[in-house]
């Protein structure tokens, strides 16, 4: 009612909505139930465990009309050693299947992800399984956090810390890897017409206009009055500064 084109649904565990509920209740209940609501045209899924992202949400995905294609999936690591350490309830293979089988059943969808870099034990070999995991899945983005102590955590009672220097190290690395991943996705989408939802823009000698795609590519075209928070279709020419560019919208 206030005129938002878009909401991002958000919080702890995402993908564990509604098990605390009486009545059985499953995310994918509540995205139906939004997509209902009239001048909603975008819904998008904040981060989401692996374990959570089960075939009646990929189902839903796929037949969906407004929820985005674009699910940030963290990794953490890809290193099986080190996913134990963390506690985390999948395996690397685990992450691998899930991301062939989301691009498979929903064409064009976009993942984002975090890695945790320099956990406590994490050699070499384990720091590589990680770097493969991300070549083989290809996020649009990766978050790299480089791991610190914090007190109260079983991490913290661990004897075998990483060197902060070869922390930076890894984390240079990885970002190096997850820009490439990045480039030749946006590249891929280069002479496409998509969708762009409008969310600022900027007067003056550089005008522009920015915005993201369903799958959470970012946008920018020549600045026009008016399309501020509106949907557009642009046709997409390049990439500039981290941007994929697009012309007038006025030429489609």
């Amino acid at each position: 009612s206030r005129g938002y084109k878009e909401i991002v649904l958000t919080g702890i565990c995402l993908g564990a909505y509604g098990r605390d509920l009486d009545a059985k209740t499953m995310l994918v209940d509540a995205l139906r139930s939004l997509e209902a609501i009239n001048g909603l045209y975008r819904i998008r899924l904040s981060s989401i465990e692996p374990q959570d992202v089960n075939a009646e949400l990929i189902s839903y995905l796929s037949g969906s009309q407004k929820t985005c294609r674009h699910l940030h999936i963290p990794i953490q690591s890809g290193d099986d050693y080190i996913l134990k350490r963390m506690n985390r309830k999948y395996k690397s293979k685990d992450y691998k299947e899930l991301i062939i089988k989301l691009k498979k059943k929903i064409p064009g969808i976009c993942i984002t992800t975090d890695c945790l870099v320099g956990f406590p034990g994490e050699t070499d070999v384990n720091f590589n399984n990680t770097l493969n995991l991300v070549k083989n899945c290809m996020p649009l983005k990766v978050h790299i956090f480089p791991y610190s102590v914090r007190p109260l955590t079983k991490a913290a009672e661990f004897s075998d810390p990483i060197d902060p220097q070869e922390i930076s190290r890894r984390c240079a690395r990885l970002a190096k890897v997850a820009g490439d991943c990045r480039k030749l996705i946006m590249q891929s989408y280069v002479g496409k017409v998509d969708r762009v939802l409008i969310e600022s823009g900027v007067r003056g000698k550089l005008a522009y206009s920015e915005g993201f795609t369903g799958n959470y590519l970012p946008v920018r075209l020549p600045f026009k009055p008016g399309i501020n928070n509106k949907i557009v279709p642009v046709r997409l020419t390049g990439i500039r500064q981290g941007f994929l560019v697009g012309g007038d919208v006025d030429n489609l």
